[in-house]
C-alpha cells in the first residue's frame, strides 16, 4: 500500500479499535495478534466458499440470510467469465470446454435450494459444492473452469504459476466495516488508510491479494456514527448488484492477466464493456480500483479515477455521460459533446474537439486530442472541469475500445479477431513501453499521433464517432 498515513483515529468515525476487537471475537480469534493470523486460513475456516473460474468466492456464514446475493454473484461472474472466453475465442485454448463449464456453473447455481443449503451451513458445511450436494458433473466443471481461468488458457497463455482471484463478499455494512477495521489491526503501520471516516462508505477494498467487496452502498443520510445501515445496489438497476461486483471482479482479471504491461484506465475500459455487454448497461459507482492497485503502468490512455477513492457521488451517476449508462457504449453523449470542426490547415495537428462543462454547467471548455496513447498531451484542465474531464476520458476510453472490437478491421469478423489477438498479445507482452507498438503490428497504424497526414486508429475512431448509431 503507498496511502500516506493517517491519524489512527478520524473525527466523527467509528471506533476502528473496537471494531476490529468485534471482529476478533467474531471470528473466535480474540487473543490473537497480527503476527499470528492467515488471511487465508481465516477465510477458509469461517466462510462458505467456492471457485468460479479465475475466483474464490467467500460469502459470512453469519450472512445466511442473503444467500441469494451468493446465489446471484455466482451465476454472475460465471456469464462474466463466459462473455470474457467469447471475446477471446479466436486465441484461447479448448475455449468452447471453458465455455461450456462457465455456463453449467450458472446453471447449477441458478437452481440452488436455499432454505436447505441454509440448514446445511448452520450444520457446518462451508464448501458450497457439498453445501448443494453438487453432481460429479457440477464438481468437474468447476475444476476444470478453475483451471482453465487461472493459466489463463482464454489467452493462450497456458500459465504454469497462475494466480488465483479471492473475493469476500458481504452483505452487511457492519461486517465490511469490522473487515475494513480488521485491516488496520492486521498492518498497524497502514492504520490510516483503513481507519479514517470515510471509509465507512467505501464499497471496496483490499487486504493482501484479497478483494473485499460489499454488495450493499451506504446508507444516504445516515449519522455521524452509523457504519451499518445500507442500502440495495439494485435501486437504480435491477442488476445493479451484479454490475458492480462484476466491474470491480473483471478489474481483478485484468490485473491478473496483464500485471504491469497494461495501463489501468485501458483495463479499466474492458471491464466497463464487459458490463455493457452483459446487462445492456454499465449502471456502477466503481472508479479509481485498479489504479490504486496496479500504480506503476505507464498510462498511455491518459490519467482517470476518482482521487479520493471509494464510490462515486450520486449526483456524477446522473451526468450527461451516464444518461443511458453505457446502452449505446457512449456514443450518444460524445457525439453531443463532439464540437464541428472548424475550418483548418492542413499543416493543423490532429485530434477531435469535445466541450467540458463545469459542475454547474455554465462554463465551457473545448479541449482538443489526440487523447490516446504517447501523442496525448495530457495537459490538466482548469480544477472546476476535472470532474466533466473524467467522465469524458471513461466514456472515449470504453467507447473506443468497443470500436475496435466491432470496426477495427474491414469485417465484423476480422474486427473481433483482431481484438482478441490484441487482448492477448498485450498479456505476452513485459514491456509498458511497447504497448503501443502492438496496436500497430496488429491494425497497420499506430495507436494515435498528431500528424494529419498519416493515418492512425484514434483519427479512425473520430471520423466514425458521427455516423456511429
Amino acid at each position: 500500500m503507498a496511502s500516506p498515513l493517517a491519524a489512527p483515529q478520524m473525527a466523527q468515525g467509528p471506533d476502528f479499535g473496537a471494531l476490529a476487537d468485534r471482529f476478533l471475537v467474531d471470528h473466535n480469534i480474540p487473543e490473537a495478534s497480527p503476527d499470528t493470523v492467515s488471511l487465508p486460513e481465516l477465510l477458509e475456516q469461517n466462510y462458505l466458499h467456492t471457485a468460479v473460474g479465475l475466483f474464490d468466492l467467500y460469502f459470512p456464514v453469519r450472512s445466511a440470510s442473503d444467500l441469494d446475493h451468493y446465489q446471484r454473484l455466482v451465476v454472475a461472474l460465471s456469464l462474466a467469465q463466459a462473455e470474457w472466453l467469447e471475446w477471446t475465442e479466436a486465441v484461447s485454448v479448448d475455449s468452447r470446454e471453458a465455455l461450456r463449464d462457465a455456463k453449467t456453473l450458472a446453471k447449477w447455481a441458478g437452481k440452488w435450494d436455499l432454505s436447505r443449503m441454509a440448514k446445511k451451513i448452520e450444520a457446518g458445511e462451508l464448501d458450497i459444492l457439498s453445501a448443494t450436494r453438487a453432481s460429479s458433473t457440477i464438481t468437474k466443471a468447476s475444476a476444470r473452469f478453475a483451471a482453465s481461468m487461472e493459466r489463463c488458457d482464454s489467452l493462450g497463455l497456458q500459465r504454469e504459476d497462475g494466480q488465483r482471484e479471492p473475493i469476500v463478499l458481504l452483505p452487511d455494512r457492519g461486517d465490511f466495516c469490522r473487515f475494513l477495521a480488521f485491516g488496520g489491526w492486521l498492518y498497524p503501520a497502514h492504520q490510516g488508510t483503513f481507519w479514517q471516516a470515510s471509509a465507512v462508505d467505501w464499497t471496496h477494498t483490499y487486504i493482501d491479494n484479497v478483494k473485499i467487496l460489499s454488495t450493499r452502498f451506504a446508507a444516504t443520510g445516515r449519522g455521524p456514527s452509523d457504519y451499518s445501515s445500507g442500502m440495495s445496489m439494485d435501486y437504480r438497476s435491477e442488476t445493479g448488484m451484479e454490475q458492480q461486483i462484476v466491474q470491480l471482479a473483471a478489474n481483478s482479471m485484468f490485473a491478473n492477466y496483464y500485471g504491469e504491461s497494461v495501463p489501468p484506465s485501458l483495463a479499466g475500459s474492458l471491464a466497463v464493456n464487459l458490463v455493457i455487454d452483459m446487462f445492456g448497461e454499465c449502471n456502477t459507482r466503481v472508479d479509481g480500483d485498479l489504479r490504486a492497485r496496479r500504480t506503476s503502468a505507464r498510462e498511455l490512455f491518459v490519467p482517470g479515477g476518482n482521487p479520493s477513492g471509494g464510490i462515486l457521488p450520486p449526483n456524477l451517476a446522473d451526468s450527461r455521460w451516464r444518461d443511458r449508462h453505457g446502452a449505446d457504449h457512449f456514443t450518444g453523449a460524445l457525439k453531443r459533446s463532439l464540437q464541428q470542426p472548424k475550418r483548418r490547415r492542413g499543416s493543423d495537428p490532429f485530434g477531435g474537439v469535445f466541450l467540458l462543462l463545469n459542475d454547474s454547467e455554465r462554463e465551457r471548455l473545448e479541449v482538443r486530442g489526440p487523447f490516446l496513447g504517447a501523442a496525448a498531451s495530457g495537459a490538466p484542465v482548469d480544477q472546476q472541469f476535472f470532474g466533466d474531464q473524467l467522465e469524458f476520458l471513461r466514456s472515449y476510453r470504453s467507447c473506443f475500445m468497443h470500436w475496435l472490437r466491432i470496426k477495427g478491421m474491414r469485417s465484423a469478423s476480422k474486427s473481433s479477431d483482431a481484438f482478441a489477438c490484441l487482448l492477448r498479445d498485450m498479456a505476452l507482452n513485459n514491456d509498458p513501453e511497447g504497448l503501443e507498438q502492438i496496436f500497430s503490428e496488429l491494425y497497420g497504424m499506430p495507436l494515435s499521433g498528431v500528424n494529419p497526414k498519416l493515418d492512425n486508429l484514434e483519427a479512425e475512431f473520430i471520423e466514425w464517432l458521427p455516423k456511429a448509431r
